[in-house]
């Protein structure tokens, strides 16, 4: 009769503990997969910013060339001025914004692979404990229970820490896309101000050219009424001459 008990008392135990390592096993696979999808969506964020990165680095060469194609004059509505502290600034902010992503990008590499260590550590010590489950005792069992438990607690507190470092990552990128934001609208403010100022330049020469034009057209009036009060009299002293002509002949 003991004996029947004994046999179902282990037999209980197995059972349990078989179960257990399933439920970690299951739990540890579904952890797994959370990690590996904020580290994907994670490497798509980086990404973006990247191309953003060097969309503006492509955009300040263009305003770069545009300004040396077009030096300045009062009457070219297009030009900017080469503003050294803007593009030094924007400059500076872009590269620390590329050393902030490789700091985020090489703590999630190190989170990511201490956490790929600790699974392997632990698949192989659960393999280890199923293959010699047989030649242990209750008491074994039950130890090995508890530092398997004792392991997915510090598993936990990994994927805990890994979420934290995700958080501040986000965080950073948030903080960076709204500098990339201001920096556009800084630009633009900058190129619609330059544009205001040419036209207003433009505006005003204009209208110093029409004065001119306005004189030289009453001086080009007044020198034909000139002329015009002239050729009456050489018309009158003509005739007179060809009378004079006349009367001698008869």
């Amino acid at each position: 009769m003991a004996t029947s008990i004994d046999r179902f008392s282990l037999s209980s135990t197995s059972t349990y503990t078989a179960n257990k390592f399933s439920n970690l096993s299951d739990l540890l696979q579904r952890f797994y997969t959370i990690v590996e999808n904020l580290k994907q969506n994670h490497q798509n964020d980086i990404e973006q910013l990247n191309n953003t990165i060097k969309n503006l680095e492509s955009e300040n060469r263009q305003l770069r060339t545009l300004q040396e194609q077009h030096p300045h004059s009062i009457f070219d509505i297009n030009y900017v001025p080469n503003d050294t502290a803007t593009v030094n600034q924007l400059q500076s902010e872009l590269e620390r914004a590329q050393k902030q992503i490789d700091t985020l990008q090489s703590s999630l590499n190190t989170q990511y692979s201490e956490y790929e260590e600790m699974k392997t550590k632990y698949n192989l010590q659960r393999l280890m404990n199923e293959n010699h489950f047989d030649q242990q005792n209750s008491n074994t069992d039950s130890n090995k229970i508890k530092e398997l438990e004792l392991k997915l607690k510090q598993i936990k507190d990994q994927i805990n820490q890994f979420d934290q470092c995700n958080y501040e990552s986000e965080e950073q990128i948030r903080l960076l896309k709204q500098l990339i934001s201001n920096n556009e609208q800084e630009q633009t403010k900058t190129i619609t101000q330059s544009l205001t100022v040419k036209q207003s330049d433009l505006l005003q020469q204009t209208t110093i050219v029409e004065n001119i034009l306005n004189k030289q057209h009453d001086k080009i009036l007044a020198k034909i009424l000139e002329l015009l009060d002239q050729n009456p009299r050489q018309d009158q002293q003509i005739t007179t001459k060809n009378k004079r002509t006349k009367k001698k002949r008869l």
